[in-house]
């Protein structure tokens, strides 16, 4: 079975969203590290899913958490159980909700996960969190100050926070290097 979920970024306006589907056999790390994906994060931090009163996930070394499920222990389907569900998903300061929107069967000839749809650009993980991206781009907006120009060249150029594309996020999905997560890349 496919899982269609919409992920909305908490804090930030005009929202950020993507609407990604997966294979409901994976297990949660792996939605994690897709999820990073589709932001084009580096997932180097710790994160938890808040699904019906239990929370699925890895902490940061740095900040155990004691109450936190393993999260590679459990299929998706095994927590999400039907369109309409939803949950919080918390990755550092960052915080999503979490929606299943509807399940199907597998397309023909599609690969997942993919991307179907989404709405802004992801904010630069640096940000830390939405105060800091809404810093980020107060300073972008503001030509006049002397550190635009060097946020610009650490940036690596121009930011559009309105760009969107998912061909972009499914040309990272191409590549399950970039979102099995470290356990699958230390057994190649």
């Amino acid at each position: 079975m496919i899982y269609q979920f919409k992920i909305t970024l908490k804090g930030v306006s005009p929202a950020i969203w993507r609407e990604i589907q997966v294979d409901s056999t994976m297990f949660l790390d792996e939605l994690h590290f897709i999820f990073q994906t589709a932001m084009l994060w580096s997932a180097e931090f710790g994160y938890a899913f808040d699904i019906d009163g239990k929370s699925y996930g890895e902490s940061d070394e740095d900040e155990p958490t004691e109450d936190l499920l393993d999260a590679p222990e459990f299929q998706i389907e095994e927590v999400f159980k039907k369109a309409g569900q939803t949950a919080a998903y918390r990755y550092d300061e960052w915080e999503f909700e979490v929606a299943l929107t509807k399940t199907m069967e597998p397309a023909e000839g599609v690969e997942y996960p993919v991307c179907t749809d989404g709405a802004r650009n992801s904010p630069f993980e640096e940000c830390g969190n939405p105060d800091g991206y809404a810093a980020f781009l107060e300073l972008l907006q503001d030509t006049g100050n002397p550190e635009r120009a060097q946020l610009i060249e650490d940036i690596g150029g121009e930011f559009d926070p309105d760009a969107f594309d998912a061909e972009d996020i499914n040309e990272e999905f191409s590549d399950p290097d970039n979102w099995e997560g470290e356990e699958e890349d230390d057994e190649d």
